[in-house]
């Protein structure tokens, strides 16, 4: 997918038609968002999501899409919700492993393009195609087996 030299408002037309992302530009920081609702976010390390990208690549389900944070060295695995899911049940495992779960209603930033045409705090890892997006249950499920077998790294 090449998103090179694409405006704000031509990315988020993208992520809306494309990808089917409830995405919106927020008006005070010029960022494409999507509020967590029917779309979710988890939030890992980047050593984690490497193990969880190559579990869910074997799977039925697909692993993307994936936002790589530079500064925070994390990956945001973009989810279709599943109502009623409660990660408390692995908090401390989840705690641990520094997983974080976006709640419903908080914002989910996505890639932007600037005046560069680089967003220096996110790029994609695994850009959307398509609406495709695995559910949530089954991103927490792969973190939950990699954190098994060998912790954040």
């Amino acid at each position: 997918m090449d998103l090179i030299g694409a405006s704000v408002a031509s990315r988020c037309a993208y992520y809306q038609q494309v990808c089917q992302l409830p995405a919106l530009i927020d008006p005070d920081s010029g960022q494409i968002i999507v509020f967590a609702g029917r779309v979710q976010a988890v939030m890992v390390p980047w050593a984690l999501g490497q193990r969880v990208r190559s579990s869910l690549s074997r799977s039925d389900a697909g692993c993307g899409p994936i936002v790589f944070h530079p500064k925070s060295g994390s990956w945001t695995f973009i989810t279709n919700s599943d109502l009623g899911i409660d990660p408390t049940a692995d908090d401390t495992l989840f705690w641990r492993g520094h997983v974080v779960v976006l709640a419903s209603g908080i914002p989910i930033a996505l890639p932007t393009p600037t005046a560069t045409n680089a967003d220096p705090c996110r790029e994609w890892e695994l850009p959307p195609t398509s609406p495709q997006r695995p559910m949530t249950h089954t991103v927490l499920n792969a973190v939950r087996i990699c954190l098994k077998r060998g912790g954040t790294r």
